[in-house]
């Protein structure tokens, strides 16, 4: 029918299906990598900054892996109310940078209708992935239960701190950094 090729038509062209090529991220990276794709957004790893066209934010000198995590809305914006709620996550992100168990955000940009997000990239991913793995194994031991605990204890208190509150807080939100520090993120609902 007419209303399904419109819509079928509508998500390729706006990036919703993960092997299409975007051109903003291909413009500001060597590379980029679909790694997840959520209700909301769709979640490239991307790496190689092509530093003559675009800044990637003071971090990118700091991050000793050059690699980042790059959060893309799915659908473009609705309305101008949409766009402003969209934007909430990325003024939430700057108002925590800096605090240690929150995830760290580099920048944002937005194009074709879309909100990116930049933040570090937390190379031992999730969680919720890490908990699934585990649990074949068996029990957590005691250290890492309270290491778990206390980090996200520290994380929801900084936030809190900050007069926020999270509104999503899972496993799945939850992210591990190359040392095992957690950092909690998705602010989208904050």
């Amino acid at each position: 029918s007419f209303h399904q090729s419109f819509v079928q038509s509508n998500h390729v062209s706006s990036g919703y299906f993960a092997n299409d090529v975007d051109t903003s991220l291909t413009a500001r990276f060597g590379s980029s990598t679909s790694f997840g794709i959520g209700e909301f957004s769709q979640v490239y790893r991307v790496e190689k900054p092509v530093r003559n066209n675009f800044s990637t934010g003071s971090s990118e000198t700091e991050h000793a892996h050059n690699m980042w995590a790059v959060k893309k809305s799915r659908r473009p914006y609705t309305s101008n109310g949409d766009r402003t709620r969209k934007m909430r996550e990325v003024q939430i992100l700057e108002q925590l940078r800096g605090r240690e168990h929150v995830i760290e955000f580099v920048t944002s940009w937005e194009a074709k209708n879309h909100l990116y997000i930049q933040t570090e990239y937390c190379e031992n991913g999730n969680l919720k992935d890490f908990l699934a793995q585990a649990g074949f194994k068996g029990r957590l031991d005691d250290f890492r239960i309270w290491k778990i605990l206390l980090e996200l204890a520290q994380g929801v208190k900084s936030i809190h701190d900050a007069d926020l509150i999270h509104l999503d807080l899972k496993p799945a939100n939850v992210f591990t950094d190359w040392e095992g520090v957690l950092k909690i993120g998705d602010f989208g609902m904050a």
